[in-house]
C-alpha cells in the first residue's frame, strides 16, 4: 500500500497522471473503506489526494473535486474523534487548499473563497500548534497563494499582489537562508508565475511580460540542472509560456 502511495507520487511529479492514477487506485482499493486507525485515515487521505490531483491534471476537474471532498468529508469525520491529530489536522489543510482551488478552476469563485478561508484557519491553527514546523508554514503559504488568486478574480487585485508579495518575501527569506534548498528555489519561482497571472488577469500585459519572461528563464534553467519536476514543466512553465505569446508581441 504505501509502494503504491510512493509510486503515485513519483507518477504525479514526473507529470505522468496516468500511472498516478493508477497507483492510487490500487492504493486505495488495499485499505478499509471506513474508518480505521489514525494511521490508515491518513493513509488513506493521501491516497485520496493522490487519486484527486491525477484527475485533476488529466483535466476531469468536476471528478477531482469529487475526490477532494470525500477526502475533507473523511479527514473531518476523523478530527471530530481525533481533535488533537496534528497530523490529520495538516491534511485537512491540503484537502480543504485542494477543494478551494479546484472550485476556482471551476469558476466558482464564492465557494472557493469560503473554502479557501476554511483552509486559512487550518493552516494557522496547525502552525500555533507546532510553529516550527517548516511543512505547516508552506502550507499556510500556499493556500495564501490560492486565496490571493481567488480575490484577483473577483476583481481584488491590489488585494491579491499585496498578499502574494508577502508570500513571495517569506519564500525568498527562506531561500537567502537555504539556497541550495531545491524545493525553495521552485517555490520562489512559482510565487513569481502566479503574480505574473495576476497581472495578465488584471491587465498589465507590459509588466507581466517582462516577469514571466524572466520566470520563464528561471524554470528553463531548473530544467537544464534536472530539478524541473515534470509537474512544473507541463503545467506551470506552459502556462507561463503562454502568457508569453499573448503579452509579449
Amino acid at each position: 500500500m504505501r509502494a503504491d502511495l510512493a509510486l503515485a507520487d513519483l507518477g504525479g511529479m514526473r507529470g505522468d497522471f496516468d500511472a498516478q492514477l493508477r497507483y492510487a487506485e490500487a492504493g486505495l482499493a488495499k485499505l478499509p473503506p471506513t474508518a480505521g486507525s489514525e494511521e490508515v485515515l491518513l493513509l488513506r487521505a493521501n491516497v485520496r489526494a493522490q487519486k484527486g490531483d491525477a484527475l485533476y491534471y488529466q483535466g476531469r476537474i468536476g471528478d477531482a473535486l469529487a475526490e477532494y471532498e470525500r477526502g475533507l468529508a473523511e479527514v473531518g469525520d476523523a478530527l471530530r474523534k481525533l481533535p488533537r491529530s496534528y497530523a490529520l489536522r495538516r491534511r485537512h489543510t491540503l484537502l480543504a487548499w485542494a477543494t478551494g482551488s479546484t472550485l476556482f478552476e471551476m469558476h466558482e469563485h464564492g465557494r472557493a473563497l469560503t473554502m479557501l478561508e476554511n483552509a486559512l484557519a487550518d493552516a494557522r491553527e496547525a502552525l500555533a500548534f507546532e510553529p516550527s514546523d517548516r511543512e505547516a508554514a508552506r502550507n499556510l503559504r500556499i493556500v495564501r497563494q490560492s486565496r490571493a488568486q481567488v480575490l484577483s478574480a473577483q476583481g481584488r487585485h491590489d488585494d491579491a499582489i499585496a498578499e502574494l508579495l508577502e508570500t513571495l518575501r517569506a519564500d525568498q527569506s527562506l531561500l537567502d537562508r537555504m539556497p541550495d534548498e531545491p524545493r525553495l528555489v521552485r517555490d520562489v519561482i512559482y510565487d513569481r508565475a502566479v503574480i505574473g497571472e495576476v497581472l495578465d488577469r488584471q491587465g498589465r500585459r507590459a509588466e507581466a511580460c517582462i516577469l514571466d519572461r524572466a520566470t520563464m528563464a528561471a524554470f528553463d534553467a531548473l530544467a537544464k540542472q534536472r530539478r524541473l519536476s515534470g509537474l512544473d514543466l507541463v503545467d506551470n512553465r506552459a502556462a507561463v509560456e503562454a502568457r508569453v505569446a499573448k503579452n509579449c508581441r
